[in-house]
């Protein structure tokens, strides 16, 4: 009689990872730090590497420096303006001191003189000049000069000074003739730096002009 030898089961397998323990949520993994990136540090300043901007103080600091150099820029604009304007307005002003020069010239050139009744107020006639008989008088704004020959024509004639407003000529002694001038010319601004257009008062100004001047022949030898 044959004896049964039991034969034994097959293996189970291994059991899986995770099977018999209890499921827990997976926990999230920090992330790695960049290679080179800094920590963040109190005050959120990076490290080094880190990217940061301007702040508002340092904004409003260069608004206010942009603002002033571009205030003075301006004024240094302006300046120069009114520098042209007032070099342009002495090329037209008359040269005063060769008019008084040319005028006393012609009383000392000539050897007497005379006031008489003109245009416009009294004329200085000059008797003995070279030229002829000069005669000074104002006509409108100027003072008009002109050269009468022996027969009393008029040999030459024009204005001596333009912008002329009060012209006076009268003996103040024997053989001395007093002469006041007055004129227009552009005025000279009151400060360095260019004002407002209210504040800058009128373009022009009045200037007068006094001397007294002798004919060669008044006692004082030909040389005078």
């Amino acid at each position: 009689m044959r004896t049964l030898t039991p034969v034994p089961s097959p293996a189970s397998p291994p059991p899986s990872p995770g099977e018999g323990r209890p499921h827990t949520p997976c926990e999230p993994v920090p992330p790695t730090p960049r290679e080179g990136a800094g920590e963040v540090g109190e005050g959120g300043q990076g490290g080094e590497g880190s990217e940061s901007g301007f702040t508002l103080v340092e904004l409003l600091v260069s608004l206010v420096v942009l603002t002033l150099a571009l205030a003075l820029s301006a004024q240094v604009m302006m300046e120069g303006a009114q520098m042209l304007t007032d070099a342009a307005a002495e090329q037209t002003d008359a040269p005063m001191p060769l008019v008084v020069a040319r005028l006393r010239g012609d009383i000392r050139a000539a050897a007497g003189f005379a006031v008489l009744p003109g245009i416009e107020g009294p004329a200085l006639f000059l008797d003995g000049h070279p030229a002829g008989v000069v005669v000074y008088q104002k006509v409108g704004d100027d003072l008009l000069r002109t050269v009468l020959g022996a027969g009393g024509d008029v040999v030459g004639e024009g204005p001596a000074l333009h912008g002329v407003s009060a012209w006076s000529c009268a003996p103040v002694g024997p053989g001395l003739v007093g002469i006041t001038l007055t004129h227009r010319r552009s005025a000279l601004r009151r400060g360095p730096l260019p004002n407002l257009p209210v504040r800058r008062g009128p373009r022009s100004a009045e200037r007068t002009e006094t001397f007294l001047a002798a004919p060669r022949g008044a006692g004082l030898g030909e040389a005078w």
